[in-house]
């Protein structure tokens, strides 16, 4: 027995620590400032503690209700509710119970719980004062108010700003039950209770002693454990004997508290039968420690006028007589209505006698006379600490659960809206980067489909370029040097002295030759062919034009001379292949060359006087090279004979050095 207590001990303390953990987490940041993983487990904790508590069930039926005062016009009235505790006594924390109601839009909600309040010891010291937010007035669920301890012999509720009644709007103060707890004991339970104000016309289910009464306007649902049937004695005649309950406690402890269930009601709307089944009108309980109750002593002797008397769970306070036996005796019993009549019945779910604390009837079966006995609902479900919804928890330990299911129960669809909306954003943030990748993925097909493209295209330069190089270079140097060798036979003829220079020409064009392939096989040295446009163009001149006179005239020198080696190398091509399509093709005796350059664009002109045989159409070597400038060219022929070849090259940034 004691080991029950102490686990349901350490239950109520891992409750308390689950809710101090809460509130820590509620202190740590709200949900939409913890991470995701954070919000994930808070989830998940939140539905495993949800399993694990108590959960709301209120009552049906009919029966005493708690307190309510005078109605105002107005809030900012006060009324008081003083609770005397008989003793001093340390108190741990105060239970306040709201009224319950049936709201046709809401559901369940409470009714007329006060919107301010204080507590205050027997001497007006203010232990506690609390201004509640509409979420709080709004709960189903008790309201826990910590006092740290404090002794007190009395406690007064003083509501300091009322709230209005759901009937006809106007201020009262409502409760359904008032607790103060020193430990697992309610100091409050049936203690005289004096109220500064009472309605004119109080109803029968309104009073102030109902508010200290025990009677809460739930049923104990613990969601923990297997259901037990609640024992309900056998119809039996009136003439046969009283209805008689016995246990024995093996062994004698000073009894403080008797707990009744009652018979659980049918599950069926409207209920088989008003509340209190098997509750004997008038109850007597005595305690003995002989075991045929030779010295038994009354412990409690409770009548029950009517149903505002009963309750799903009925506690009294007792004495703390020394007791090893206890008998309850119906000396009036409850009537149940059979066809043929009313028979006498007497039944509970539970029976609970405390002693410190410590249920110390827990396992200990109750003794039935024999016309008692009802196979379907035997007598050790009296012990079984178990009503048809499962297990039966400590008083305090069930309201906490309760308070702190509310609180869960209010975290919880905040935390996953959050989720909810943290998972919209991370769908919505996997839409875009999925279309985001798969326009990365487009991008980078056509960078590489762009990049083969461009590789493909230079190589397709790359291969002009080196034609246009091999037959605009050496094409023209070989044509130079069979011109050379022609003049080299004439000369050894008439004047073999002057062979010698026409060879040594013949080899100066062999050199600058070879040094053209490697131009051509090595593009990275061309800086070292053509440093000075206006002698190599004046030695190409004499070298072609053989037996042609020229003039060669340069304007913007100094703009040739910071044009990039490679322009220069193009330029100078150009040049050399109009010289050699004006020796091939024409027989000219004069050719004027003009080279112009400003700061716009650069303009070579190459005329001739033979006989014109270009015409209009411009030879492929010359377009092709234009292009490789990447300028224009065209060419013209006058009536008088002779041809024009005008390149014109803007002149852009990229092609300065």
């Amino acid at each position: 027995m004691f080991h029950h207590f102490s686990h349901c001990l350490v239950c109520a303390l891992f409750l308390l620590t689950g809710a101090q953990s809460m509130a820590a987490t509620h202190s740590a940041g709200t949900p939409s400032t913890l991470p995701l993983p954070q919000l994930e487990q808070r989830l998940s904790d939140i539905d495993s503690q949800l399993e694990q508590l108590a959960r709301y069930t209120p009552r049906g039926g009919f029966g005493a209700i708690g307190y309510r005062s005078i109605e105002f016009d107005g809030p900012d009235h006060r009324t008081s509710l003083r609770v005397d505790l008989a003793e001093a006594t340390p108190v741990d924390q105060v239970v306040l119970v709201p009224t319950i109601i049936r709201d046709p839009a809401t559901g369940f909600r409470p009714d007329g719980f006060p919107q301010a309040l204080r507590i205050l010891d027997e001497h007006g010291k203010v232990l506690a004062e609390l201004n509640f937010t509409d979420e709080h007035r709004h709960r189903i669920a008790p309201h826990i108010i910590p006092l740290n301890g404090n002794t007190v012999s009395s406690l007064t509720i003083e509501a300091t700003r009322l709230s209005q009644r759901a009937f006809d709007g106007r201020y009262v103060i409502q409760l359904a039950e008032l607790l103060v707890f020193n430990g697992a004991d309610n100091v409050a339970l049936r203690r005289p209770v004096e109220a500064s104000s009472f309605p004119r016309h109080s109803a029968t289910a309104w009073g102030s002693e109902y508010v200290t009464d025990g009677a809460l306007p739930y049923l104990m649902n613990s969601a923990q454990g297997t259901p037990s049937r609640a024992y309900l004695s056998p119809r039996k005649n009136a003439t046969d004997g009283p209805l008689v309950l016995s246990i024995d406690l093996q062994q004698t402890y000073p009894l403080d508290q008797l707990n009744l269930h009652s018979v659980d009601q049918s599950d069926t709307i409207p209920q088989a039968s008003p509340g209190g089944i098997g509750m004997p009108r008038h109850l007597l309980v005595e305690g003995a420690n002989e075991p045929d109750f030779s010295d038994a002593r009354t412990l409690l002797e409770a009548q029950c006028d009517s149903n505002f008397d009963t309750a799903p769970i009925m506690m009294w306070p007792l004495s703390g007589l020394h007791c090893r036996y206890v008998r309850l005796t119906a000396l009036e019993p409850y009537l149940y209505i059979f066809e043929d009549g009313p028979f006498p019945r007497i039944g509970f779910a539970e029976i609970e006698l405390f002693s410190s604390d410590q249920n110390v009837a827990s396992g200990k079966p109750f003794v039935v006379p024999g016309e008692q006995v009802d196979n379907r609902r035997p007598a050790d479900t009296l012990t079984d600490q178990r009503n048809i919804f499962g297990q039966i928890l400590p008083m305090r330990q069930w309201l906490e659960e309760l308070a702190i299911r509310h609180e869960l129960e209010t975290e919880r669809p905040l935390v996953s809206a959050e989720l909810t909306k943290r998972y919209a954003r991370q769908k919505e943030n996997l839409r875009r980067m999925i279309w985001l990748a798969t326009f990365l993925a487009g991008v980078i097909g056509f960078t590489i489909l762009f990049d083969r493209m461009l590789r493909m295209r230079k190589l397709a330069q790359l291969k002009e370029r080196f034609a246009a190089d091999l037959h605009d270079e050496l094409g023209a140097n070989l044509h130079t040097i069979g011109l050379l060798s022609q003049l080299t036979r004439k000369k050894m003829k008439t004047s073999p002295e002057d062979a010698e220079h026409v060879l040594q020409r013949i080899e100066n064009t062999s050199k600058r030759s070879s040094i053209a392939v490697r131009h051509v096989t090595e593009m990275q040295s061309a800086a070292g062919l053509y440093t000075n446009l206006k002698n190599d163009m004046q030695r190409a001149g004499d070298r072609i034009l053989v037996h042609a006179t020229h003039d060669l005239t340069i304007d913007g020198e100094a703009i040739l001379a910071r044009l990039k080696p490679r322009t220069q190398t193009d330029l100078f091509l150009f040049y050399k292949e109009c010289l050699i399509n004006i020796s091939r093709h024409t027989d000219a005796t004069e050719v004027s060359i003009r080279l112009q350059a400003n700061q716009q664009q650069i303009t070579l002109s190459v005329s001739d006087n033979g006989s014109g045989q270009l015409g209009s159409d411009i030879p492929a070597s010359l377009q092709r090279r234009a292009k490789l400038l990447g300028g224009q060219v065209d060419v013209t022929s006058s009536l008088e004979g002779g041809s024009r070849v005008t390149l014109h090259l803007k002149l852009r940034w990229w092609r300065k050095r």
